[in-house]
């Protein structure tokens, strides 16, 4: 279960201004959406909020992941994020004003035992504080499928599904 203690991470940055040089009315313009800076981020804080899947808590504040932001559209970017002993994993999220979403993502997936599965299922939302920095939320919920949940269950004093929610901070590796 250390696999749902992700260093999960991503920033935003300020949006574009008017380049044209044109001017407009203030009424009929439409805020615009404020995109991610390109780039490599670093985890400066997160806190666990659910921890229906019984996380070790002794990573509550923990700091040190790291992610690279890359723009794939007007409203739009992804985040490879590393996962500790997991390698990397990419969310694709879109962006309305200051908030963003991200899509669901497969975190963990594993054959626990012979037709049982694990799987850890991940989704990201949040807001932008700065051009440098976003707070957010990781919802992760874990799954499982097969003849040896029942004992998994047990032994992890849980019941499937199970949610595990962090609060995250980010800021801009300089």
């Amino acid at each position: 279960m250390r696999a749902l203690s992700l260093f999960v991470l991503f920033a935003c940055n300020g949006s574009p201004g008017n380049s044209s040089g044109e001017t407009g009315d203030s009424e009929d313009t439409e805020p615009q959406n404020v995109l991610p800076t390109e780039g490599s981020w670093q985890m400066s804080a997160f806190e666990y909020t659910t921890n229906e899947c019984h996380v070790p808590e002794e990573d509550t504040g923990q700091t040190g992941g790291t992610g690279t932001v890359e723009i794939t559209g007007d409203d739009s970017f992804t985040i490879e994020a590393e996962i500790p002993e997991q390698g990397s994993i990419t969310f694709a999220c879109t962006v309305n004003v200051q908030a963003f979403s991200c899509e669901d993502q497969t975190v963990y997936s594993e054959e626990v035992s012979a037709g049982t599965t694990l799987t850890v299922v991940g989704s990201e939302s949040g807001q932008v504080v700065s051009p440098s920095e976003m707070n957010g939320v990781l919802t992760l919920v874990a799954s499982c499928e097969g003849p040896d949940c029942e004992f998994l269950e047990t032994v992890g004093e849980l019941t499937f599904p199970c949610d595990t929610v962090l609060t995250f901070s980010t800021t801009l590796a300089e």
